[in-house]
């Protein structure tokens, strides 16, 4: 028979942004990247959106 248990654990980490969070900004976008890639690359495939869309992109565990 199978359990579910919990823990606990604190993780400090990167994410990367692109283009600036202000007035202007109508979309913000949380986007997660799979195995084998880094935030601050990852986030270069959202170059082609406009600066009204701010992009956040944590670094995985």
């Amino acid at each position: 028979m199978s359990k579910e248990k919990s823990l606990s654990y604190t993780i400090h980490n990167t994410y990367s942004t692109l283009n600036e969070h202000s007035e202007k900004t109508r979309t913000v976008w949380l986007v997660i990247h799979g195995i084998g890639y880094l935030s601050r690359y990852f986030i270069r495939h959202f170059n082609h959106l406009d600066a009204q869309n701010y992009i956040i992109a944590p670094q995985a565990q």
